[in-house]
């Protein structure tokens, strides 16, 4: 019962639901130790009561925090890349990276949280709409690819689905790469050819 108390499971919350909560506990030397209590509804020889499993996901947590910091570092280390993260709302889950940085008119700030379809007044209108015809065949689970040019920089776009474990798509992930350089090369060799 202190351990159902401590996971955050009152007696009749234990009786009525099968549930995981995840809670910080302190050990004895002072460190921190990240568990997941489960309780679900049992009939015991004495009437029906819970069990309630407690399970150590210290070891997850640090894993999760290593993938989140190498994460971090290869996005802001890919020099011409950015990357985006949309919801099934074509909400901004994310944007980082340097690449998009270029424009004028860009700020990671005025992305996250955001509906693509609210930035109108702050995204060239030709661009908006081709992005949200590719990022909505996205979320229906196609890979989509599309350039374009804006303020004298050319972009090759990758809109492809992140699936969930049943297969579902849950998000579109949004790989933006700053290919004026290459593009503007071809064109000189194209040129003097």
């Amino acid at each position: 019962s202190d351990t159902s108390t401590a996971c955050g499971f009152s007696p009749e919350r234990m009786a009525a639901t099968n549930e995981t909560v995840e809670e910080r506990f302190w050990r004895k030397d002072g460190s921190m130790l990240a568990g997941a209590c489960s309780s679900s509804p049992a009939l015991l020889a004495s009437g029906m009561g819970s069990v309630v499993v407690f399970r150590d996901v210290s070891a997850e947590h640090a894993t999760f925090r290593r993938s989140e910091a190498l994460h971090q570092t290869l996005i802001a280390n890919l020099p011409d890349i950015s990357v985006f993260l949309l919801d099934q709302d074509l909400r901004v889950l994310a944007a980082e990276g340097e690449a998009s940085r270029r424009f004028p008119w860009f700020s990671e700030d005025m992305f996250r949280g955001r509906k693509v379809s609210e930035l109108y007044a702050d995204i060239p209108g030709h661009l908006l709409d081709l992005s949200l015809e590719h990022y909505r065949a996205a979320l229906r689970g196609e890979r989509r690819a599309f350039e374009f040019d804006s303020d004298g920089l050319t972009f090759a776009v990758q809109a492809v689905p992140v699936h969930a474990e049943d297969g579902s798509v849950e998000s579109a992930l949004v790989l933006s790469s700053d290919i004026t350089e290459r593009t503007q090369a071809a064109r000189r060799i194209a040129r003097h050819a």
